[in-house]
């Protein structure tokens, strides 16, 4: 929250969070905590997400907490090996959320994650 806060007083266009439950599902008492606190910078939730048990469920999730976008791999260590993960997360997500690819991620990828996406 601090760190929400000191971005926000230092003229941040943005904050990225991740809070998860023991569980490994999406913390929404404390993400929504944050992103009201972040208001009205964009927020963006990280790579935390790659570790949901259920990424469909997890971004409605996010979506009705108010996040933009959240960075993920898709699950694994570099986002160039899911693809298909990344494709079906992009489709879910709709206009709804941006769906970043991260982890590993080169320029020379960029193109091939484009078209895979």
């Amino acid at each position: 929250m601090r760190d929400v806060e000191a971005a926000k007083a230092h003229g941040a266009d943005g904050v990225a969070v991740g809070v998860l439950l023991a569980s490994g599902a999406i913390d929404a008492v404390r993400t929504r905590a944050l992103v009201l606190a972040a208001a009205p910078l964009t927020v963006t939730f990280h790579r935390a997400f790659d570790q949901v048990p259920d990424p469909g469920a997890a971004l409605r999730t996010l979506v009705d907490l108010g996040v933009r976008r959240v960075l993920t791999s898709g699950g694994g260590p570099r986002a160039l090996d899911r693809l298909a993960e990344l494709r079906a997360l992009v489709a879910a997500a709709g206009e709804s959320i941006q769906v970043v690819a991260a982890g590993g991620v080169r320029a020379e990828h960029v193109a091939e994650l484009a078209r895979g996406t």
